[in-house]
């Protein structure tokens, strides 16, 4: 809900946010330029914003995987998002869409990274509820061990 709420808000604040790295020693002369430049911004910025609230998924499942040791999967996940789709989303889309590729590349890259995080993430807690499962049945079987009567033989007359 927090990525939710940073990402309106830089949506929103876009432009602002924008102008904001502008020069502003010569406005004047750089009006044309500098309109331009703020309307690529914002629609990179947007873009990004609309995949912000993705990239806990992929961060929360790389970190679940680091806690519980299993350091191929966490790196795996890791590396997703910047070396495994943003790398390939830079020198592709830039070629196919033009500027549009230029200001699309990281979105792209967080939503691949997000589609996938979502099998590694279904995986683990489906491993999670096998575990929890055995776990369960050996308490019962260890309860009713210990909960069986003693031998008439052997115990108390």
């Amino acid at each position: 809900a927090l990525m939710t709420c940073f990402a309106a808000a830089c949506a929103i604040l876009a432009p602002y946010i924008m102008r904001a790295f502008l020069d502003e020693g010569d406005m004047a002369a750089q009006a044309v330029e500098s309109v331009t430049a703020v309307d690529i911004g914002v629609l990179a910025l947007r873009l990004q914003c609309i995949c912000m609230p993705l990239l806990p998924v992929n961060f929360m499942a790389s970190v679940t995987y680091q806690v519980v040791g299993n350091k191929g999967i966490a790196a795996l996940l890791s590396v997703s998002r910047q070396g495994l789709f943003y790398i390939p989303a830079v020198l592709i889309l830039p070629r196919l869409l033009k500027l549009f590729g230029v200001q699309s590349s990281q979105a792209a890259s967080d939503f691949l990274s997000f589609l996938f995080a979502i099998p590694f993430t279904f995986m683990f807690f489906n491993h999670l509820k096998k575990v929890s499962a055995e776990d369960q049945a050996t308490d019962e079987a260890q309860r009713q061990l210990s909960e069986e009567p003693q031998n008439p033989l052997h115990g108390d007359m």
